[in-house]
């Protein structure tokens, strides 16, 4: 096949698609939700306000579905991180590498946006359906890499609840520190880390 073959018109949607999101993604690192407007994200992608809007109808759709896309690169860089199968390491320092895993992941240039969208949701009811809906898609994702780190530990039926603690606990650590650069106030990751590999610990009492 040439390389200078002329694509098709799925893969120049996708291109679009694909360009469109990462562009929604930099202009929410970048500027925030509430500056984050479909023509700006349009002019970044540079392609039409028309061509945005046969995509995306609307800007939540627009943007949830960036953060969406988002989740599922992460899910794959996880994927590689966390084979199924995996030859060093007990499962007990497989959790806590996944656990840092999934801090690098909330402290993220774009967890400030996501935390704005969260906020959003409390009185913007389709920004609230949509991101119910990644947020699932999002748990089962985070799930299913524990399960790959650490399929024996995993199937303790109170695995899942610890899994979904340590994540509530890194979002409100993560949404704090914003609040403050100390430590006092917020709690240092390796102690709050030590913590809760002491409650996985307890589980398998």
């Amino acid at each position: 096949m040439s390389a200078s073959r002329r694509l098709s018109q799925q893969e120049r949607r996708d291109a679009t698609q694909a360009a469109l999101l990462q562009a929604t993604l930099d202009c929410l690192i970048e500027d925030g939700y509430v500056l984050t407007t479909t023509r700006l994200v349009a002019k970044r992608a540079g392609v039409s306000q028309g061509a945005l809007q046969y995509h995306y109808s609307t800007r939540s759709e627009l943007i949830v579905a960036a953060i969406q896309h988002l989740a599922h690169q992460l899910a794959e860089l996880g994927k590689a991180e966390f084979p199924a199968t995996h030859e060093t390491g007990s499962e007990r320092d497989q959790c806590e590498h996944y656990l840092d895993f999934l801090w690098e992941v909330h402290n993220l240039p774009i967890a400030g946006a996501v935390q704005e969208l969260f906020v959003a949701a409390r009185t913007d009811a389709d920004v609230a359906a949509r991101m119910g809906q990644v947020l699932a898609e999002a748990v089962d994702l985070v799930v299913e890499g524990a399960r790959r780190a650490a399929p024996t530990l995993s199937a303790n039926p109170r695995f899942r609840e610890w899994l979904l603690l340590s994540v509530a606990t890194m979002r409100g650590a993560v949404t704090v520190s914003a609040l403050s650069a100390s430590t006092a106030h917020v709690g240092d990751w390796a102690v709050l880390r030590r913590h809760l590999m002491t409650v996985l610990d307890f589980l398998e009492q």
